[in-house]
């Protein structure tokens, strides 16, 4: 399982100030949080600092420096994408988050110049498409788009869209018929979404979320984006490997359990 964090985000405000007026010692400790509990890139999204560029610079390399996770960089600018993967270089594993049929077309080929995976959304020029038949002619287009400028299946993210379920009552069977669609017919490529997206606007989060990742992890999503510090969250991934077969005899799950009494 592939664990992209959420919590590195200018959108949040906590999160804007610590990385606009946090100490170094601040944010290595926030890093190693997210390390700690499981994360394998952080998103990486300083869009709302004052300097997004020296912003998201600063702390790419405190990420670098903890050694442990890689770096998804997420910014509405391309001028700024590219400055902050040129800075970073080789340094860490990158994704590009991200790109549409419709949208920011120039991160494939910065993708492509940089060796970095790249996340694709599945809406286009109309939005989010309302059947999981429609996401993959979507998903179609996009990895072909993708593949075309030298980039392999393993580097592909595709985001099929978890849409508020308080909104859409069949946000989440669209989204989790997507998932079984696209890894049905695309094994290498990974599928990710925001996991907390389902539950916006609904009491009990967590109860949601849990049983939605659950659901999407067997049918193929590997990749989620979510607050991994969050315990229920990763008591979810805990009791999600038992049922995918990949915790031999339940060992890391008693241990989590443990963990949090």
């Amino acid at each position: 399982m592939i664990i992209i964090s959420e919590k590195l985000n200018s959108s949040i405000p906590s999160s804007k100030k610590l990385m606009e007026n946090g100490t170094d010692e601040e944010i290595r400790e926030f890093i190693q949080l997210q390390s700690e509990c499981g994360a394998s890139y952080l998103d990486l999204n300083a869009a709302m600092c004052a300097d997004e560029v020296n912003t998201a610079k600063r702390i790419a390399d405190l990420i670098i420096e903890q050694g442990e996770c890689g770096i998804a960089v997420d910014s509405p600018s391309e001028e700024a994408m590219e400055a902050i993967l040129e800075y970073v270089g080789e340094r860490c594993d990158v994704l590009i988050n991200s790109v549409t049929l419709s949208e920011r077309q120039g991160n494939i080929a910065l993708a492509s110049k940089y060796n970095a995976g790249i996340i694709a959304v599945l809406t286009d020029e109309s939005g989010s498409p309302d059947t999981a038949e429609k996401r993959l002619a979507n998903a179609d287009e996009i990895i072909k788009r993708i593949r075309e400028a030298g980039i392999p299946d393993d580097k592909i993210y595709i985001d099929v869209i978890a849409e508020t379920a308080a909104v859409e009552d069949k946000a989440a069977a669209c989204a989790l018929e997507t998932v079984r669609l696209v890894h049905e017919k695309y094994e290498n490529v990974h599928i990710t979404c925001g996991l907390s997206n389902i539950s916006f606007g609904l009491p009990e989060r967590k109860v949601l979320n849990s049983a939605f990742f659950a659901a999407a992890a067997v049918l193929g999503m590997d990749a989620p984006i979510c607050d991994i510090t969050s315990p229920s969250i990763k008591n979810s991934f805990a009791a999600t490997k038992i049922l995918l077969g990949e915790d031999d005899y339940c060992m890391e799950y008693i241990e989590e359990m443990r963990s949090t009494k």
